[in-house]
């Protein structure tokens, strides 16, 4: 044997000396070799088998998986495309029956000779309505056309009973269940539409006899695999369409069929898919999708069997696959186990070569066994590495080209939306939308329109390369939402696109389009402007020659429009926010100022009540007879509550003005916490509570408002104390990383947990019958709350109604200057 690698001559010598004393070794101590095989190789054989079994297993699951969705997508799809098909063959009739309704003249309310002739071009063009009659309000026949029998009205007959007549009366259109006539084998409903001179102006009822015959061509068109079916039933489960026309002749009643008993349960949606049994007694996959308004239900049946029959011939030939490949393993690695001892040092040298990058690293082993063939798909291999490098540079620079394009016009887009959303003004907002738009499709003219929906009208907005005379004439005759190609596109939500404006010719109904083509435009297409649902407006772009827009340029104008009406909406709602900001500042200001004047003006003249009222007291004007002593305190204690109320309310105002600053300077908390007890031990007495100061130890001095402090620890505390009946009122004080805590504790009323937060505005009571309960203003907290803040601190409560609140209130030891926050 002879063994030998590429730039690496030295080391042959010493694989065939390995493979020499490996000889030796077998020759020797045969055992040792097969141990090694049991011991390593049939170990991985059993793992690398286990490995395949799970992995097939796990993929045969997730494909099962799959082909049920798969299944679920693609019946879903058929029953969708059948019920819209039916859907829009009956609307399409009502529409028409609608048209018809609606009289084009009147004699003294009543329907004249025209409008018979109106009901005849009905049934003209319209062949699946058999017989249509007009109802008067009395429920009698006023007119009647058939396309059988004779057009004579039947006023014997009241219908003012009737399903159709009392549906249509109230404005509504009907739609009948199915019948099936005795003098056909065609299946019908009736129809009827409310004769409406104007909207609201009911004059009668228009009802048809109708032949949906063409449900049963769509039902059998449709086909799903080699023995799926679709079939349509009403809500009551009587058979309307199969592809067994015998079926349908017998009116056979499906409802105890369990998927059609299924659709009347509750929460069973407009579609859905599930397992059933079919008519015949197989299992089989089906699919629903109702019908809006005429009650009928498209299902899709395919028997499950067939259905999962590729999962099913996949699982075979997989695990015959799988059962080859564990032998083949199992082989190969007893016969690998009796050759180990090669001279595998060759092919670690090539590997590590290919691994250093050299693709030009070969092997040469010439040993007549497996060794000698993994040294040919080495270097096999390593060819293939060399050409598909090769090839790999060549698929990533044609990759890299087709991406680049595909950026470009992505970014184009997006610088196209960008340059949009850059700005903020609305006019602005709609003169680049309208200018890009018109580049991006390479048009002769872009309009764009604003909808009035009190008008029910476009308003000319903006416009690109338009004469100002034409500007003029559009702005004069805004384009209605019925009559108009920008109409048309507001009301479906798809652009509408014209290839030719001169096969549709002037038209009054169509006034816009005319415009446009005495304008010289022949091609135009209209884009509707959508944010969510609501129509906000639309573009119109133009072109003078004939061909309209492909459809890349619609879908991408489409993509335009939508991300241009974020850019309107955000222009819209900055105007708005505008200038409803610039109100609220300017009555925020009138106000403070207000507030302001007025405490100041009432400060005074109070400040003069209460010092003549202590001058009187003190007996500075003689003695005072005893019967007026106590309404003069009374005053006394009435003037000072006033005079807090109105210091309260000149506080704020001077926050809110942003006058009021802090007066920062080095201040004892103990020394605030003593006169906070002197304060309101005397309140706490009078109603016959505790009042405790709790502290760990001497807390110092801070930096901050002393004044500001105490007045909201006494505003917090006075409020535990008026809103406590009975028990008493704990303040804890610690000392928190370089912050002071606050905890004022009570056992009063309690708090709503909605009222936690408005507790801390201005005028915030809570609950409104404790208000009245207990009197105060509502700005204590509010205040307390500003002044914690320009300290750079926090307060916040936790209470639980009837049994106490708990209050907090965290500032810095030390706050800067400016009273904006700690340093």
């Amino acid at each position: 044997m002879v063994a030998t690698a590429d730039l690496y001559p030295r080391r042959v010598s010493g694989v065939a000396d390995a493979r020499s004393d490996a000889t030796r070794s077998s020759v020797f101590n045969p055992e040792q070799r097969g141990g090694i095989v049991r011991r390593y190789f049939l170990i991985f054989a059993t793992l690398v088998g286990g490995c395949l079994i799970v992995s097939v297993l796990v993929e045969l699951g997730f494909r099962f998986v799959e082909t049920r969705q798969n299944l679920q997508t693609v019946h879903h799809q058929m029953a969708e495309l059948a019920a819209v098909q039916i859907q829009n063959y009956v609307e399409n009739i009502a529409q028409a029956l609608r048209i018809a309704a609606a009289p084009r003249q009147l004699d003294d309310h009543q329907l004249t000779k025209d409008y018979a002739f109106n009901l005849r071009t009905l049934i003209k063009n319209v062949p699946s309505i058999r017989d249509v009659f007009a109802v008067g309000l009395d429920g009698r026949e006023r007119l009647r056309v058939s396309r059988i029998t004779e057009s004579v009205a039947n006023v014997s007959v009241d219908h003012s009973a009737d399903p159709f007549f009392i549906t249509a009366r109230s404005g509504k259109t009907y739609f009948g269940p199915i019948n099936f006539p005795s003098d056909s084998l065609e299946p019908r409903i009736a129809m009827s539409v409310p004769i409406e001179a104007y909207a609201g102006d009911v004059l009668g009822v228009l009802a048809a006899e109708v032949n949906v015959r063409y449900v049963w061509e769509v039902v059998q068109g449709i086909h799903i695999g080699k023995s799926g079916y679709a079939y349509v039933v009403s809500s009551a489960g009587t058979l309307v369409a199969h592809p067994d026309l015998q079926l349908v002749l017998q009116h056979k009643d499906f409802s105890n069929l369990p998927q059609v008993a299924a659709l009347r349960e509750p929460g069973s949606g407009e579609s859905g898919t599930g397992l059933f049994w079919s008519l015949s007694g197989q299992p089989v996959f089906v699919s629903y999708q109702r019908i809006p308004d005429i009650g009928w239900t498209v299902l899709v049946e395919r028997p499950l069997v067939e259905a999962y029959a590729p999962v099913l011939m996949s699982l075979g030939r997989t695990s015959g696959i799988m059962l080859v490949v564990c032998l083949l393993v199992v082989g190969a690695a007893v016969r690998l186990g009796r050759r180990v001892v090669k001279p595998i040092e060759v092919l670690r040298e090539g590997a590590g070569q290919l691994e250093a990058g050299d693709l030009n690293a070969r092997l040469h082993l010439d040993t007549g066994d497996e060794f000698e063939e993994l040294a040919e798909d080495f270097n096999r291999m390593a060819a293939r590495l060399q050409e598909a490098y090769a090839e790999l540079e060549q698929k990533v620079a044609v990759r890299t080209q087709a991406l680049e394009q595909s950026l470009k016009e992505v970014r184009a887009l997006g610088e196209t939306i960008q340059a949009v959303s850059a700005s903020l003004n609305l006019q602005n907002v709609l003169q680049a939308i309208v200018l890009r738009a018109t580049q991006l499709s390479q048009s002769d003219a872009g309009v764009i329109y604003g909808f009035d929906e009190r008008a029910q009208a476009f308003r000319f907005r903006a416009g690109h390369l338009l004469r100002p005379e034409f500007i003029s004439t559009l702005e004069a005759a805004p384009p209605k939402l019925g009559n108009s190609i920008i109409g048309r596109a507001g009301v479906t939500g798809d652009p509408q696109n014209i290839s030719d404006l001169s096969d549709i010719g002037p038209s009054a109904s169509l006034q816009f389009n005319t415009l446009l083509l005495a304008e010289g435009y022949r091609s135009i297409l209209a884009v509707p402007i959508i944010h969510g649902v609501k129509l906000i407006g639309g573009i119109v772009l133009a072109r003078r020659v004939v061909g309209g827009y492909s459809d890349r340029e619609v879908d991408l104008l489409r993509t335009f429009a939508n991300g241009s009406s974020i850019a309107i909406e955000h222009a819209h709602l900055f105007l708005e926010v505008g200038e409803k900001n610039t109100a609220l500042q300017l009555a925020s200001q009138h106000k403070s100022q207000f507030l302001a004047n007025m405490s100041h003006e009432l400060r005074t003249p109070m400040n003069a009540i209460l010092g003549f009222t202590d001058l009187i007291l003190d007996g500075i004007y003689g003695n005072l007879d005893e019967r007026l002593r106590r309404p003069l305190e009374q005053l006394q204690i009435n003037g000072q509550h006033l005079l807090r109320l109105i210091n309260d309310v000149l506080d704020l105002a001077k926050i809110e003005a942003g006058r009021l600053e802090l007066n920062v300077d080095e201040y004892n908390v103990d020394e605030i916490l003593e006169a906070l007890q002197a304060t309101a031990h005397p309140l706490a007495e009078t109603k016959g509570l505790t009042l405790s100061v709790l502290t760990e130890s001497q807390i110092g001095y801070c930096y901050g408002d002393s004044k500001r402090m105490f007045q909201v620890l006494i505003n917090v505390v006075g409020n535990a104390i008026k809103f406590t009946r009975h028990g008493g009122v704990e303040i804890v004080v610690a000392a928190e990383n370089r912050e002071i805590h606050y905890t004022i504790k009570d056992s009063g009323v309690g708090i709503a947990p909605d009222d936690l937060v408005s507790i801390f505005e201005e005028f915030g009571r809570g609950d409104p019958a404790l208000a009245r309960e207990f009197a105060g203003t509502g700005l204590g907290l509010a205040i307390a709350k500003r002044f914690v803040t320009m300290h750079g601190g926090r307060i916040w409560a936790e209470s639980k109604l009837n049994v106490g609140s708990t209050f907090h209130v965290v500032v810095p030891r030390r706050t800067i200057d400016d009273g904006t926050g700690p340093q």
